[in-house]
């Protein structure tokens, strides 16, 4: 069928938490693993669920909807909180909810961007259970991030820098994998001048190439050759 949505005909579950917009879902063997980030300063809480064909399939309403995700749920503390000294009464709310968490596509590992923050996360992530583990961190010490990818086999991933309100030209950064501490990464491209939201969101493609999202660009560009000595843009 078609899916619509709009101010008038949407409907909300889960209200009574505060998230981000840090979501991302996993199929593997036939579990959907769905995790999101709770937006609350000094918050370092997950929530998760893990979700077979038949309880999608036993979902024919809204309350139905709601029930699932209610009984399913679970949460997890781990890893580096959100900073505090912000509130979700002021503006700098919607740096901090900002940001993409992706999956690599074996569904081993799990990273992340604090947009507002500039750091990056990476955690070690089991389909079978939903525990992450692992937590490392790298501190970027420059403009805010947004988009995050991992390559197809997940030995690299991407990030991209944005933010309104400095005269900084943002990048495209790559970094190779490791399961101990983040590296320096490698700048595979810099934006020849400064444009508000210059780079944002990045998406793999059934191609194996990365998509970016920004106002750089006239046009959506991918990153060719993601798992290649040189991959390029």
């Amino acid at each position: 069928g078609v899916v619509t949505s709009s101010a008038a005909n949407a409907a909300k579950i889960l209200t009574q938490y505060t998230l981000s917009e840090k979501l991302s879902i996993l199929e593997k063997d036939g579990v959907y693993s769905v995790i999101t980030k709770e937006l609350l300063p000094g918050s370092n809480k997950y929530f998760k669920w893990q979700l077979s064909t038949t309880d999608l399939n036993a979902v024919n309403s809204l309350t139905d909807a709601i029930s699932l995700f209610e009984t399913k749920m679970q949460s997890q503390e781990v890893g580096r909180p959100f900073t505090t000294g912000w509130s979700l009464t002021n503006t700098s709310r919607y740096y901090m909810a900002q940001g993409q968490l992706k999956f690599s596509s074996d569904g081993t590992k799990l990273g992340h961007v604090y947009c507002g923050d500039r750091v990056i996360e990476l955690f070690d992530f089991d389909p079978a259970t939903g525990l992450l583990s692992n937590s490392r961190t790298y501190s970027t010490n420059r403009v805010n991030l947004y988009g995050f990818e991992f390559s197809r086999s997940g030995d690299r991933f991407f990030v991209t820098e944005h933010y309104q309100g400095t005269q900084t030209p943002n990048r495209i950064l790559l970094f190779d994998y490791t399961n101990t501490a983040i590296n320096s990464p490698t700048t595979l491209y810099t934006a020849a001048n400064y444009t508000n939201y210059a780079f944002m969101g990045l998406q793999i493609g059934i191609d194996d190439n990365i998509y970016v999202m920004g106002k750089y660009f006239n046009t959506i560009v991918r990153i060719e050759g993601a798992d290649d000595a040189n991959p390029s843009l």
